[in-house]
């Protein structure tokens, strides 16, 4: 019985260190990651409740949107304007796997600095 704890407790933490790696290594959105991280750990055979749950726990705020909201505002400023350039910014952002709450609240911060 102990055995079997003990390879259970071993198939987390090799799972938590695969699970750290990716999300250290991660430029697209959380959402898209966590999406291709439970295909992925799934076939290979590991529990998905264990992937989600490891995945949430390790988790960081994801900056890549800010560095990519701000690409596009220097991309697309000199094309649209005001309302027209924020939608078009948040079109584009959502096509690359942003959810929408995130989305706006980096709009927000940005047009709070």
């Amino acid at each position: 019985e102990d055995l079997i704890y003990s390879n259970s407790d071993n198939f987390k933490l090799k799972l938590e260190k695969i699970i750290k790696k990716k999300i250290k290594a991660n430029t697209k959105s959380n959402s898209m990651l966590k999406q291709k991280l439970l295909y992925d750990l799934i076939n290979q055979g590991y529990n998905k409740e264990d992937i989600v749950e490891l995945f949430d726990k390790n988790l960081i705020p994801n900056d890549n949107i800010l560095k990519e909201y701000d690409k596009l505002y220097k991309k697309l400023s000199s094309k649209y304007v005001d309302n027209e350039l924020l939608k078009q910014i948040k079109n584009k952002l959502y096509q690359k796997g942003y959810n929408l709450s995130e989305i706006n609240e980096v709009i927000d911060k940005k047009n709070s600095d």
